[in-house]
């Protein structure tokens, strides 16, 4: 219960800090910006490898996972989704919500970009609980509309589930960064692997 009292009250603050952040410029995108020819990305100061490409229909899915590590095996996760039959937001969020929903382990948080509509772009922080128990994965989610459709940007972290409310802390002092990187970031959307 504390650890998610310690959730509640660190959802209200960064949306506070994102919306202060969001509107500054980084000078050096560089670091943020994926490079079309590569099946690898960097995010965050970590260098991130294609593991696997589906597609279902009209919804391609891209999951990149630190180098030695696997989608079965990993600390953190960078997925890139395009949801082509999709035109406005609110077509992809409530199913996305339903699909999470046994899983949610505290509220989410959507948080608006400032000068931005929300029906156009938004971020989602999420807690959830891994189907065996055995870890909380924290999500940050930007879903956003293009001319393909609906595109959405993840960010996944492992944190064991230790009873240490405490556990979190380290993956909510980078939250602010993250999202700022997160919004930043321009990842392609591949077709094959």
């Amino acid at each position: 219960m504390r650890a998610l009292i310690a959730w509640a009250l660190c959802g209200v603050m960064v949306a506070v800090v994102y919306a202060e952040k969001s509107s500054a410029q980084s000078a050096d995108r560089s670091e943020h910006s994926a490079q079309a020819d590569s099946k690898a990305i960097t995010f965050d100061g970590v260098r991130y490898f294609l593991a696997d490409v589906k597609v279902a229909g009209k919804t391609i899915t891209n999951e990149y996972v630190p180098e030695g590590q696997s989608l079965t095996n990993w600390t953190t996760l960078m997925a890139v989704r395009r949801f082509g039959s999709a035109s406005e937001l609110k077509e992809v969020l409530p199913v996305y919500m339903r699909t999470i929903q046994p899983v949610l382990a505290g509220k989410p948080y959507f948080l608006k970009r400032n000068g931005v509509d929300p029906s156009q772009e938004v971020m989602l922080v999420l807690l959830l609980v891994a189907p065996d128990k055995t870890y909380h994965e924290y999500n940050l989610h930007r879903f956003f509309r293009t001319p393909d459709g609906v595109t959405a940007y993840q960010f996944a972290q492992r944190i064991p589930r230790t009873g240490d409310p405490s556990a979190i802390d380290p993956v909510l002092k980078r939250q602010a960064d993250r999202i700022k990187s997160l919004n930043e970031i321009t990842l392609p959307v591949l077709t094959s692997q």
